[in-house]
């Protein structure tokens, strides 16, 4: 928590563009701040994003990762399980699901980049999310 509270310092002082290495964090720092009435980054980038944590969810690209041999399916949920505590609702939380972030809070969000592969089985979400950002 201590970390988080830093960045967000960090962020609000300085306004950098906001880019740390668990991209699906970099979006739920920035609604954070937003949430909070502080100053947004100036842009977000996110690389193969995770923006849906619900283990039952699947969409037509989730299924690519069936076959895949470096992103199997059964790793992508042991990383979901890993992440999402037990006891909290990925599908109403917007801090683990940026995707479901109200629509007043994506409304100020700074410029987002999203760069995702043609076969990357989170993709269908990404897309979701940059119709939504629109």
């Amino acid at each position: 928590m201590l970390v988080i509270l830093l960045v967000v310092i960090l962020l609000w002082v300085t306004q950098l563009l906001l880019k740390p290495h668990s991209y699906h964090l970099n979006l739920a720092i920035t609604l954070r701040i937003l949430k909070a009435g502080l100053q947004p980054p100036h842009a977000c980038v996110m690389i193969y994003p995770c923006l849906q944590l619900d283990l039952l969810y699947s969409s037509p690209n989730s299924f690519l990762s069936l076959d895949d041999s470096v992103i199997h399916s059964s790793l992508l949920k042991i990383c979901i399980k890993s992440y999402v505590a037990e006891g909290t609702d990925p599908l109403i939380d917007p801090f683990l699901s940026p995707v479901f972030a109200s629509d007043e809070l994506l409304e100020k969000m700074p410029p987002v980049r999203i760069i995702s592969g043609t076969d990357d089985p989170l993709q269908d979400d990404n897309w979701r999310m940059v119709a939504r950002l629109r």
